[in-house]
């Protein structure tokens, strides 16, 4: 009970401390936009421009854009796709990308890329990272090795299709004309 008493007290002063303060005009509050937080970098892949990053102490440089996108309901991304092209010593490997914000686990292991009326493509997941936000959601960045043609292809043909599948969830996206144009931007940027 003493020890409760004393925490007591001393919360009573800090709290006073910060009133003294707040009152002799030592503070003040000015808004703050959620963009403030964010770097250039990420506002650039934010509307479709293709971002380059470099990494001087792995010696790589990563160069990627962002597709597809649906948001939720603070306009943040919900669903993305992330094609990148990673450059080690010369030689360049390519990426596809999942990320998801929700509520519920979809446990993302397979893409399915369908051109027109070819053969559909799948991909299993190399490699997954997740991990629990704040509020309850989660989130979810599944990579599938890629290639080049496959951007290029993506960039350019007609009726493209993408499914996810997790094994809670199955989702269908479409490429649009917005996204192959990203995609040319990454194009012309690797």
């Amino acid at each position: 009970m003493a020890i409760i008493k004393v925490m007591g007290e001393y919360m009573k002063k800090v709290l006073l401390l910060g009133l003294i303060v707040l009152i002799s005009g030592c503070v003040s509050f000015q808004p703050v936009r959620y963009t403030d937080f964010l770097s250039q970098e990420y506002l650039d892949e934010y509307q479709g421009k293709a971002v380059t990053a470099h990494d001087d102490i792995a010696g790589t440089q990563n160069t990627r854009v962002q597709i597809i996108k649906s948001y939720t309901s603070t306009g943040a991304p919900s669903e993305s796709f992330r094609l990148s092209q990673m450059e080690y010593k010369n030689t360049k490997t390519y990426y596809i990308t999942f990320c998801l914000s929700a509520d519920s686990w979809w446990f993302v292991n397979k893409l399915i890329i369908k051109v027109g009326n070819n053969e559909p493509i799948v991909l299993k997941s190399i490699s997954q990272n997740t991990d629990v936000l704040s509020g309850g959601n989660i989130s979810e960045w599944v990579m599938f090795a890629a290639s080049l043609e496959m951007f290029q292809v993506a960039a350019t043909a007609e009726n493209i299709r993408v499914r996810i599948i997790g094994n809670k969830h199955i989702e269908d996206y479409e490429i649009t004309p917005e996204d192959q144009v990203r995609i040319k931007r990454l194009l012309a940027a690797i």
